[in-house]
Order: structure tokens, then sequence, then C-alpha cells
């Protein structure tokens, strides 16, 4: 779903397009990429922020990252 709001954004800043996709294919992917939407995601949220802070990930990264997420989940329930 992060992949899909990335692609239907309508003109985003070089720099902002490549921050996400990077965030993405770093953190979001590996962490979250096969748990399907409709499942129980808030519980898996709380568990990667956990595994990201315990990996020592700062608080502006995993911030980024949650916002990413988040306005995917709204693009989600726009798309229905």
């Amino acid at each position: 779903m992060v992949q899909e709001h990335l692609d239907l954004l309508v003109r985003p800043p070089f720099g902002t397009s490549y921050t996400n996709e990077t965030l993405l294919d770093l953190h979001i992917t590996p962490g979250l990429g096969a748990i399907p939407i409709d499942e129980s995601y808030f519980r898996e949220i709380t568990h990667w922020i956990r595994e990201m802070q315990s990996n020592g990930k700062s608080a502006k990264t995993i911030k980024n990252n949650h916002s990413l997420i988040f306005s995917s989940m709204e693009t989600a329930v726009n798309l229905k």
C-alpha cells in the first residue's frame, strides 16, 4: 500500500520521492511488507516501532517512517 500511495502522489519533489522510496526499502518493507493491510496492523506496527527503537534508530527516523505509513493508510481508506 505504501508503494501505491507513493505512485499516486502528484508531482512530489525529487528529494521527497527519493527519501520516501528509501524509507520504504530500508525500513518498511523488511519489517511490515508481508503483512496484509486488512489484518491486525496496530499490533504489528507497535512491535515494529519497538524493534526500530531497540536497534538504535533515531526518533526522527521512526517518526518519518510512521508518517509515511499513516499517509499510506489514509490513501487506502480513500481508495476503499
